[in-house]
């Protein structure tokens, strides 16, 4: 099988390049390598996402799939509490979306194969398939994919980075987010952040009589309590996230933790921009230099909130990106 865009992963990233190689016209494959269960947790995405929703074709629907839409949220710190507005214009307060991950995959995915996308569920495991230097396309034990761009969307699997044995730098020390859903009896109308020494915590009422709970550790013990699950959300990224026939999307290229807010915003910039490499193929050492960029400002501005009070006894003082894991 040959076709423009082949894509492995169907998660958020993905699922944006599939429907903006469509929208221009580009036969396009989507490999689904994976059978596990999808994250049913919930996030808040900021207000700026809704423009790239209108990109994809889905705004209406997201809105409609949002259970609350928020003007901001509470923070509380030692300092005490405030509240945060996200902002607004001349047409009124800036509004945020509080959805389930596996519904707006859904949609996304919907949207994909309404517009002709092909989906694939390969057999066995899939392995880059190149030739003098350049991505052809992907292969497995018994079958072969070929396309002018080869798009990796597998997350934390880099299926990529390990073929084609690409090295990540990493810039903080281990971190573990913990993701719970449980009963709540006192309903919160906006979400609610909340910084201690230990750490922060993301709270939010997703319907009546239930809450949402994200929080992550800022120092090196690894907090997992019962009923929550943990992720290794440890800052990585791949200098060579593109070159020759490929490019790398969301985690497989790029991953900081979920304080910095804005996971989901850059899997669907990077799964739109990778697209455009089907168009100008020799211009992948500019989605390179976007991602880098993109990687050094976003760690440093983040780092240097974690390293104020009250995380500042445990985060590094000053941020860098190394070949070696960090540690505290």
């Amino acid at each position: 099988m040959k076709s423009d865009v082949l894509i492995v992963g169907d998660g958020i990233a993905g699922l944006s390049s599939a429907i903006i190689a469509k929208l221009k016209g580009l036969e396009t494959v989507v490999l689904q390598p994976s059978t596990k269960p999808r994250d049913a947790f919930h996030v808040v995405l900021h207000p700026g996402i809704e423009a790239l929703l209108k990109t994809l074709g889905v705004a209406q629907e997201a809105a409609c799939l949002a259970s609350s839409r928020p003007d901001g949220y509470w923070r509380y710190s030692a300092e005490g509490r405030d509240f945060v507005l996200y902002g607004q214009d001349a047409e009124g307060p800036w509004l945020g979306y509080l959805v389930s991950l596996r519904e707006l995959e859904n949609l996304l995915r919907a949207r994909a194969q309404f517009l002709g996308t092909i989906f694939l569920r390969p057999a066995d495991a899939v392995h880059a398939l190149s030739e003098h230097g350049a991505v052809k396309g992907l292969e497995s034990a018994r079958k072969r994919w070929f396309a002018g761009l080869t798009i990796d969307a597998s997350g934390a699997r880099g299926i990529l980075a390990r073929d084609l044995c690409l090295k990540y730098l990493y810039g903080s020390p281990p971190l573990v987010a913990t993701y719970a859903s449980q009963a709540s009896s006192n309903p919160a109308s906006h979400p609610i952040f909340r910084m201690d020494p230990d750490g922060w915590r993301f709270d939010m009422s997703t319907s009546p009589g239930h809450r949402c709970t994200i929080g992550m550790a800022i120092t090196s013990q690894k907090i997992c309590e019962k009923g929550k699950s943990g992720r290794d959300v440890s800052w990585r990224y791949l200098p060579e996230c593109a070159g020759p026939g490929y490019a790398l999307v969301g985690d497989a290229a790029f991953r900081l933790d979920p304080g910095s807010g804005a996971g989901v915003l850059r899997a669907i910039m990077m799964g739109i921009k990778a697209v455009e490499l089907a168009a100008q193929p020799d211009e992948w050492h500019l989605y390179r230099q976007w991602v880098s960029d993109w990687a050094r400002t976003d760690g440093a501005a983040l780092a240097e909130i974690y390293s104020e009070k009250p995380f500042n006894a445990a985060w590094p003082k000053s941020h860098r990106w190394s070949d070696a894991r960090l540690s505290f």
